[in-house]
């Protein structure tokens, strides 16, 4: 088991253990567990590390990467991946989450196939995306990140309160399912409930 160097900020990762890139307050966190005999244990990572490490050593970061302490001070942001064709819309869900604290919306695209490429590459704890969206559907786009970030919350927003689109959002793997029109009291509880592991498809 790797133990975290206690000596002051930067920190060596407990995974990477790169010297030349240690860990800081903007680029990593920080774990705390009981191992064996009651001993406590405290380890520093990088968030690209974080995973990693939890899967090598089959240590479950409490609550999954989001809910960990960051340094020891605070949580770190959820990272929001944002899709959809409408500049419009775009905007007003990114206002929706940039004025909740604990969110931070870390990219944006603008059709479902860059959703994909984005997520593989930003690997977000959430996908906010919308349905009908050129190359690719966001029922089919949601199922290819499910595919490759089974742990990642997805959320669908949509102009339909329908049944049978609600149904399909489920058999894409989506956590969620907002309408557009009540967005603005909605999506954050709906991303809330996401991460947690819980289901929110209540429509009107």
């Amino acid at each position: 088991m790797k133990e975290s160097m206690t000596v002051a900020l930067p920190y060596i990762c407990g995974h990477c253990e790169s010297r030349d890139n240690p860990v800081t307050l903007d680029n990593g966190l920080s774990v705390s567990y009981e191992a064996a005999n009651n001993v406590h244990i405290e380890i520093h990572l990088h968030h690209r590390c974080a995973g990693m490490w939890s899967q090598l050593f089959h240590i479950p970061l409490p609550n999954g990467p989001v809910s960990v302490a960051e340094n020891n001070t605070q949580k770190r942001a959820l990272r929001i991946l944002v899709a959809d064709d409408h500049p419009t819309i775009m905007q007003m869900v990114e206002q929706i989450l940039e004025a909740h604290s604990g969110f931070e919306v870390v990219g944006e695209a603008r059709d479902g196939q860059h959703a994909v490429t984005l997520a593989e590459a930003l690997k977000p704890d959430v996908v906010v995306i919308n349905i009908t969206m050129p190359k690719m559907s966001g029922f089919e786009a949601a199922r290819h990140i499910r595919m490759c970030l089974p742990d990642c919350a997805i959320v669908i927003l949509s102009s339909h309160k329908d049944q049978q689109f609600i149904a399909e959002a489920r058999k894409a793997g989506a956590n969620g399912y907002v309408a557009k029109s009540d967005a603005d009291r909605e999506l954050v509880q709906a991303i809330e409930s996401a991460v947690k592991g819980e289901e929110f498809f209540v429509v009107d």
